[in-house]
């Protein structure tokens, strides 16, 4: 992870990440790996830099600490330290302009299903009950950027934060260890999309089997905003953060408690586009 060592020395306050006020849907025709079914959108979100979840997350907005670990077949990719570094965090939301963008790229059902990661139950089982599907169009809609609050932000100077309690039994145990500033984590900001809509496309007496079936057949857990639009088609109103922003966490200088929070000087690099390209490997 030398590439930290690296790190560009920017005000996280003056990052420019300032946002047009338009919003636009974005439409991804998508079946096959995710890198190429997925990089117009990629290319798209890192010219504003932000570098793409693959697949986008339910909980990994603002605030979210995570450390890079190496998978068995070889991948770099973020895993959760804490949910949030903050117990009760402020975000601002802001709005990031897009064009529509048609992806022509077919991929696999299994990239589409990714997606919904947190919000059906039996990802495995959804993918078998749906083998028959060729193709699914997702459509996105309120393509946003969401930040921390300037009360919660914090740059290479160092500044008092009331840090979540469990986040900060682990930040203890990791400094002990040695490993903070090396491959520690917080997402400072991220792009946000509030609502996906998914059409279904199959062949043959696939596509009159599956028709109006949909919902039933992914297996949504209870409370997911779905609805269904069509007979080969759903609206799904639950937000999925799609890009992030993150900064280092250098140093964590814990000075007393604070309720359900550890007061504590917080300091951290900022991490560019280019670098974290080169922790993840792409």
């Amino acid at each position: 992870m030398t590439a930290i060592g690296r790190v560009h020395r920017l005000s996280l306050f003056t990052h420019p990440l300032i946002l047009a006020p338009l919003i636009t849907s974005l439409v991804l025709s998508i079946t096959g790996c995710a890198s190429v079914g997925l990089g117009p959108l990629e290319k798209e979100i890192a010219k504003y830099g932000y570098t793409l979840y693959k697949p986008p997350r339910t909980n990994r907005g603002p605030g979210w600490v995570f450390r890079m670990i190496r998978t068995f077949d070889g991948k770099t990719i973020p895993s959760t330290l804490c949910e949030n570094l903050y117990s009760d965090p402020k975000t601002v939301d802001g709005s990031l302009s897009l064009p529509n963008i048609h992806g022509s790229t077919t991929v696999s059902l299994d990239l589409a299903i990714d997606f919904l990661e947190g919000l059906i139950r039996d990802p495995a089982k959804a993918k078998a009950n749906l083998k028959a599907v060729r193709e699914v169009t997702i459509s996105w809609g309120q393509i946003r950027d969401q930040e921390l609050s300037p009360e919660f932000k914090f740059t290479e100077k160092g500044e008092l934060r009331p840090v979540n309690e469990r986040c900060a039994a682990v930040l203890r145990d990791i400094k002990r260890r040695g490993e903070l500033g090396n491959n520690i984590f917080v997402v400072q900001q991220a792009v946000l999309a509030h609502r996906l809509w998914y059409e279904f496309k199959t062949e043959g007496a696939a596509a009159v089997g599956l028709a109006g079936k949909y919902q039933d057949l992914l297996g949504f857990n209870a409370g997911v905003g779905i609805s269904s639009t069509g007979e080969t088609s759903l609206e799904i109103a639950e937000r999925r953060y799609v890009g992030f922003a993150a900064i280092a966490l250098i140093e964590w200088l814990p000075i007393g408690e604070l309720g359900v929070s550890q007061l504590a000087t917080v300091s951290g690099r900022r991490i560019t586009l280019d670098e974290m390209k080169q922790i993840i490997g792409d």
